[in-house]
């Protein structure tokens, strides 16, 4: 059987939110919200593995803030974006 793999593109800026964090740490309930989109794919039966891309700079971030302490196991790779 193939495996089913889920890529999350997370490393956009924003830029035209005018936030001062890029959009996918902003909080919701308490949570940034690439939280929310690692959860469901986590979640869903169907989904074997997933991969996330974001930007270098923030590829550690996203593995100990949100990978790790979530405990998002189904999370198999974070992988470097493009420059946009």
């Amino acid at each position: 059987m193939k495996k089913k793999i889920a890529i999350v593109l997370a490393a956009g800026k924003g830029n035209r939110m005018g936030a001062n964090i890029n959009k996918q740490f902003l909080t919701m309930k308490e949570k940034p919200i690439l939280y929310y989109t690692l959860k469901a794919f986590c979640e869903c039966k169907s989904i074997d593995e997933v991969v996330l891309v974001a930007a270098k700079s923030e590829i550690e971030f996203c593995r100990e803030n949100i990978v790790e302490k979530f405990k998002f196991t189904k999370v198999k790779a974070i992988v470097e974006g493009g420059t946009e």
